[in-house]
């Protein structure tokens, strides 16, 4: 997090974007599915991508965009989690 807010202090335009749904995208490893089972009156479910809540989920979106959007940084485009901004003082 100290990383995008050092990129993005003092930047005239400042945009962001939070990919909403990004947890949902990552799927669980075939072996690690039975851990995220739960019971309800309707039955047993598990799931089979990654879900809100779990313990590695922050660090492991944080992992799957750094490596989408890498290739950005030299153009002041950061991330944090699921959180995307690029932030600069013109448009060109």
């Amino acid at each position: 997090m100290d990383d995008v807010i050092k990129h993005t202090a003092g930047k005239r335009y400042n945009s962001k974007m939070d990919a909403k749904s990004a947890f949902y995208t990552i799927r669980i490893r075939e072996n690690d599915i039975h851990k995220t089972g739960f019971a309800t009156p309707d039955g047993h479910f598990e799931f089979l991508r990654m879900s809100l809540g779990v313990t590695n989920g922050p660090s492991t979106m944080t992992r799957a965009i750094k490596l989408a959007y890498y290739h950005l940084a030299p153009y002041n485009v950061n991330a944090y989690i699921d959180d995307i901004s690029s932030s600069h003082n013109d448009f060109h």
